[in-house]
């Protein structure tokens, strides 16, 4: 591993997150030689970490999601000792967050809730996704409720954060 290598780690950390593996890399990234760089340094991290008996987050989900896809019975266990499982802030859920969630929920999602506001996504940069909001409701045919009064923030503050919105909805569709 050579020294310039710890500025590739977002991306590493970003192809983890998105469930890559490291044979389909090299597929991903239309830069060759970055995607073979890639490729050994998810090696070299993956043994590293291993080597040290340590997990960052993005792999805890990963392998975590892993194991409930190899081994269903461990997620019908996890059904029947924990019927209902809310996830709030779900609007920041990125790709491998979500697949761990439906591979712990199944097919019946009758006890599954989620809070979301699809108006403030703030971890796009992280691979949340307004879209996964859509994705969600036509997976489990969730009902959504939408709660319009806000009782955190003051009216003015709401008025404001609208206009901000619209305003840069209007700059990014232009």
């Amino acid at each position: 591993m050579e020294e310039n290598d710890v500025r590739l780690l977002p991306l590493l950390t970003n192809l983890i997150e998105k469930r890559v593996d490291e044979e389909a890399i090299v597929g991903r990234i239309r830069d060759e030689q970055l995607a073979e760089r890639l490729k050994l340094l998810y090696g070299v991290y993956w043994r590293g970490l291993i080597e040290h008996n340590a997990l960052d987050f993005p792999l805890l989900i990963s392998l975590a999601c892993d194991l409930l896809n190899r081994f269903p019975m461990i997620a019908r266990h996890y059904r029947v000792v924990y019927p209902h499982i809310c996830v709030d802030e779900f609007q920041d859920t990125n790709v491998s967050q979500f697949e761990f969630l439906k591979a712990l929920v199944g097919t019946e999602p009758s006890g599954f809730f989620v809070v979301a506001d699809d108006d403030q996504i703030v971890y796009q940069w992280n691979g949340a996704s307004p879209e996964r909001l859509d994705e969600l409701r036509a997976m489990f045919n969730m009902t959504s409720l939408e709660l319009p009064q806000n009782y955190r923030c003051p009216t003015a503050i709401i008025d404001i954060a609208n206009k901000l919105i619209a305003c840069s909805l209007r700059n990014y569709l232009a």
